[in-house]
């Protein structure tokens, strides 16, 4: 499954390991920023959401991302569940 870049004003967020068919939601920039004033924190959280287990947010498929910094335009993310499950914030 190919997925399209992100449309402007928006971002993707993936969840599943690089190589297999993730799914993905196309989130919109203004939406995130007028919920959190930490944008990468809230789609941390929102992975954690969809797939109730805690994780760690990367731009990409290797770069961690600093949860206090701003989003990228059109950025792709991919959340990675932690390997033991946890389900606590």
């Amino acid at each position: 499954m190919t997925i399209p870049p992100p449309s402007e004003g928006y971002v993707h967020l993936l969840f599943g390991p690089p190589g297999t068919s993730p799914f993905y939601l196309s989130v919109p920039i203004d939406i995130i920023t007028t919920l959190s004033p930490k944008p990468c924190k809230y789609l941390r959280y929102l992975g954690w959401c969809v797939l109730g287990s805690l994780g760690s947010l990367y731009h990409g498929q290797d770069l961690l991302v600093d949860l206090e910094g701003p989003l990228t335009e059109r950025g792709v993310y991919y959340y990675y569940s932690l390997p033991d499950n946890s389900s606590e914030f």
